[in-house]
C-alpha cells in the first residue's frame, strides 16, 4: 500500500523542507561561529576567551535564535552580558571615526562594487567620512595597518557585502536628490553615538534581510527608510539615546560593541542579535 503524498500549492514548502532548510542554517551559523580564531581576542585574554565564548555557542536559546526558530527576545540576560563580556577581550579598530584617517580615494571602492562611476549627485550619498568606513570594510588592512600581521585569514564578508551593495544601490536608484543625500550622509558621516550604531547593526541588518529572502535592493530601501526616520527624529530634537527607530535598547542596555577585525567573533555576533532584535521591533 502506498504511502498517500499530500500535495502542495506552487512555492509551498512541506513541513520536511521547513525543518531541513532550519537545521541548515542552524549548522552554517553555528559551525560558522565555532570556526573562530582566538587570536583575536587580546593575548592575554585568549584562553579565557576561548573557553567562554565556546561556552555561549553551545547555548541552547542562542542556537535557536541563529536558526530562526525563535525571537531574539527568548534570550536571557546571561547570553548578552556574557556577549558584551567576551567584547572587551577582542581586538577592533581603533579609530572608527576615521579623524586621522585619509583613505578618501571613492575610486577603488567602486572598482571592488563594479561600478565604473558615480555622477555627482550619487556621490552625495558617501560623502564626509563614509568613504573611510567603507574602507574598514572593503579595505581592513589598509584601514588599520596592524591587520597585517596577524598571520590568519581575516574574514570581513558580512560588512563587505554591505558596502558593495549599499554602493551598487546608490549607482542604480530612481531621482537621487541633494536633500535627501544630505540626510543620508549625516547619519552616516558625522559623530555621535547614531553613527556608531549605524556603522554597526546596519552591515548585519542587510545580511539578516537577505536571509528572510529579500532581494540586495529591497533590502537597501528598508535600510535607506529607517535612515532617513532617524534623521526625522534627530532634527526633531527628540530625546533618544539612538535616534534610529527601534535600535534604542542597543545604547540603553549597553548591548553594543564596535565591530572587531573578524565577522566570527563576539563583537560580530553581538551585532548580528541586536540586528536580528531591530528587524522584528520593524516588522
Amino acid at each position: 500500500m502506498h504511502k498517500k503524498v499530500q500535495s502542495l500549492a506552487p512555492g509551498e514548502s512541506s513541513k520536511e523542507e521547513r525543518e531541513l532548510a532550519a537545521e541548515l542554517v542552524r549548522r552554517e551559523l553555528i559551525d560558522f561561529y565555532q570556526k573562530f580564531d582566538p587570536n583575536y581576542f587580546y593575548s592575554d585574554e585568549q584562553e579565557t576567551g576561548k573557553q567562554l565564548y565556546e561556552q555561549i555557542l553551545q547555548n541552547s536559546a542562542l542556537v535557536s535564535v541563529l536558526a530562526g526558530e525563535a525571537s531574539v527576545g527568548t534570550l536571557g540576560d546571561e547570553v548578552w552580558d556574557m556577549l558584551q563580556e567576551l567584547t572587551r577581550k577582542e581586538q577592533k579598530f581603533g579609530d572608527v571615526l576615521s579623524k586621522g584617517n585619509t583613505l578618501d580615494d571613492l575610486e577603488p571602492l567602486l572598482e571592488a562594487a563594479q561600478i565604473s562611476a558615480l555622477s555627482p549627485d550619487r556621490r552625495a550619498y558617501v560623502g564626509g567620512r563614509t568613504v573611510n568606513h567603507f574602507y574598514r570594510f572593503l579595505f581592513p588592512q589598509k584601514y588599520d595597518r596592524k591587520l597585517a600581521h596577524f598571520d590568519q585569514e581575516n574574514l570581513h564578508a558580512v560588512p563587505a557585502s554591505f558596502a558593495k551593495d549599499f554602493l551598487q544601490y546608490v549607482a542604480t536608484m530612481e531621482e537621487p536628490n541633494e536633500e535627501d543625500a544630505d540626510k543620508i550622509s549625516h547619519m552616516m558621516s558625522t559623530e555621535g553615538s547614531d553613527v556608531f550604531v549605524f556603522w554597526t547593526l546596519a552591515p548585519y541588518m542587510h545580511d539578516e534581510l537577505m536571509r528572510e529572502g529579500h532581494d540586495a535592493k529591497q533590502s537597501m530601501e528598508r535600510i535607506f527608510d529607517w535612515i532617513r526616520e532617524g534623521f526625522d527624529r534627530q532634527q526633531a530634537g527628540e530625546n533618544y539615546v539612538c535616534h534610529f527607530p527601534a535600535a534604542e535598547f542597543v545604547r540603553t542596555r549597553d548591548r553594543f560593541s564596535v565591530l572587531g577585525y573578524d565577522e566570527r567573533m563576539p563583537s560580530h555576533l553581538l551585532a548580528r542579535l541586536n540586528a536580528k532584535k531591530v528587524i522584528e521591533h520593524l516588522e
